[in-house]
């Protein structure tokens, strides 16, 4: 019975089909699975000698599979399929041997040569070689997809950081290709990457393990410093840990605990300070006989700790002293308005304005320690406010003769600072001042003068640059660079002058010259040799 026979032709195993399949008609071989066209010639009958990979399975039409790789490889791979195609229909139709003659014909008639036979042979085993050749290309074909696909989901996979998925994609693409430079770069950044992230993993274990054993040294430390009452400590320790484990419930009830401890220990220790500082306050008023300040420290006391008693008994002759020394008052209304007076002058900065005044409140009260110091410390201060007036006021003085305006100026200003209001100070910083000012435009005359001259001194013009640096030290007198510069300008004059009357004859004019430029500047070579000349050509 005559079958539909077709060659695969990715690998090229012969099919044969039950029933006629039309052209190019999408059908799945049964032995590789790959999908494919009938060619424009089926329908051949099967040789009686086939190889032995024929299989009887019938073809099924498939519907095509998604698409995986690009537009242009599905191209390629169709045409290739559809060439296989041809060629294999064509090979079967030629390798069909001679069928055996009809009932009734000449039996001794030869069907074809033997020559004919051998070319027919000939070219089945070429189109042959040919499916062959076409079935290793598209196996290459197949591995060279199978290869983009491992790189595309490797690149992808690096892009997404699953490095270790990426590595294993590039392994997989380089048993296909193993010289694939591009799959190389990837498997190696990909291990990179890999083992990065591995070490910042160990790392970030390892600083866990380093804070949580800090965590626990924190606590620890703060459990010591509770049972110690070392309230503070213990804060500070809870508040580490806290930083360091700030999801751990137990440090920050820990914290809260140790922070409302430290509370109330703050506050129970500032109630006997101040009542102690009060006390403290209220005895030294009593010592100075300030009894209405002594009263107010000693209330204060009692009403930091109520029913105190030695608040209580303080107050008492506190309030017994005042209401005996009416005089005592008015000597203290007096003593304070002199220390108000010492302390507005020592504000001023003016300590030797405040020591008279001070030396009248300690007649009033010399027991009294506290105005004691304050004379003392006064003292101290004016004599030393009074030295610095006096040294700065000396070293403005000098730099005034030095014609140092602005040196003098700030020597000045130290004075007043020193003694705030001086008169003297103040009128020397202002003169100071003015001179200065006065200086400066004379110095920026000087300058532009020796600019002036500098620019005749580069055109060879010196007799303007004489001019020049003579009026600039005018200005400024014996200024030790305008002086060089003129003696150079000199010289220069001097010696161009001695060069023209040496042209023009004149030889004793041209030695006086060059006499002169050689005192401006001795020993001159060049000076030298004209005075040389000019004396040869007098004899």
């Amino acid at each position: 019975m005559a079958a539909s026979i077709l060659c695969c032709p990715c690998c090229s195993a012969a099919l044969r089909s039950s029933r006629t399949l039309s052209e190019n008609k999408r059908v799945r071989c049964p032995r590789c699975g790959i999908p494919f066209k009938t060619p424009n010639a089926v329908g051949a009958t099967v040789p009686k000698a086939m190889p032995p990979i024929n299989y009887e399975s019938p073809l099924e039409p498939v519907s095509p599979p998604p698409s995986e790789h690009s537009r242009l490889g599905i191209v390629a791979l169709f045409a290739s399929m559809f060439i296989l195609g041809g060629m294999a229909v064509a090979g079967v139709y030629l390798a069909q041997p001679t069928l055996p003659p009809a009932r009734g014909e000449n039996s001794k008639t030869p069907t074809v040569s033997t020559d004919h036979s051998k070319a027919k042979t000939t070219r089945t085993d070429e189109q042959r070689r040919q499916l062959e050749e076409e079935r290793r290309k598209l196996e290459r074909e197949k591995k060279r997809l199978a290869f983009d696909k491992l790189i595309g989901k490797a690149d992808q996979d690096l892009k997404d950081k699953r490095f270790a998925d990426a590595e294993n994609g590039y392994k997989e693409a380089l048993k296909l290709f193993a010289d694939d430079e591009a799959a190389q770069i990837g498997l190696k950044k990909a291990r990179t990457l890999r083992r990065d992230l591995e070490e910042a993993a160990t790392r970030r274990r390892e600083e866990e393990k380093q804070r949580d054993a800090e965590v626990a040294r924190c606590v620890e430390r703060g459990k010591a410093a509770m049972e110690r009452k070392q309230f503070a400590i213990a804060v500070q320790a809870y508040a580490q840990a806290n930083r360091l484990a700030p999801a751990d419930a137990s440090i920050g009830e820990a914290l809260a605990r140790a922070q409302s401890a430290a509370s109330a220990a703050a506050a129970e220790n500032k109630k006997l300070t101040d009542y102690r500082q009060h006390l403290d306050d209220g005895r030294a008023a009593m010592t100075a006989e300030r009894y209405e300040e002594a009263v107010r420290a000693f209330q204060a006391a009692l009403n930091v700790l109520p029913g105190d008693a030695t608040a209580a008994i303080d107050l008492q002759n506190a309030r017994k002293r005042l209401e005996a020394g009416a005089d005592a008052a008015k000597k203290r209304e007096k003593y304070n308005g002199l220390l108000q007076d010492a302390q507005n002058e020592l504000d001023a900065k003016r300590p030797d304005r405040a020591v008279p005044i001070l030396r009248q409140a300690a007649k009033l009260f010399p027991d009294d320690r506290d105005t004691q110091r304050l004379l003392k410390k006064a003292s101290l201060d004016a004599a030393t406010a009074q030295n610095e007036y006096n040294r700065s006021m000396a070293l403005g003085d000098a730099a005034m003769a030095r014609q140092n305006p602005d040196e003098a100026k700030r020597y000045y200003a130290q004075a007043a600072e020193a003694l705030p209001g001086d008169e003297l100070a103040a009128t020397k910083v202002q003169t100071a001042a003015k001179i200065g000012t006065a200086l400066a435009a004379k110095r920026q005359q000087f300058d532009a003068l020796l600019l002036q001259a500098a620019a005749a001194s580069r055109q060879l013009q010196y007799a303007e640059a004489v001019v020049a640096y003579n009026q600039a030290l005018q200005l400024i007198p014996n200024e030790v660079r305008a002086t060089q510069l003129l003696a150079q300008a000199k010289y220069g004059q001097a010696l161009t002058a001695g060069r023209i009357a040496l042209a023009q004859n004149r030889i004793r004019d041209a030695i006086t010259l060059f006499e002169e430029a050689l005192i401006l500047v001795p020993n001159d070579p060049a000076a030298s040799a004209l005075l040389a000349q000019a004396r040869l050509r007098a004899r």
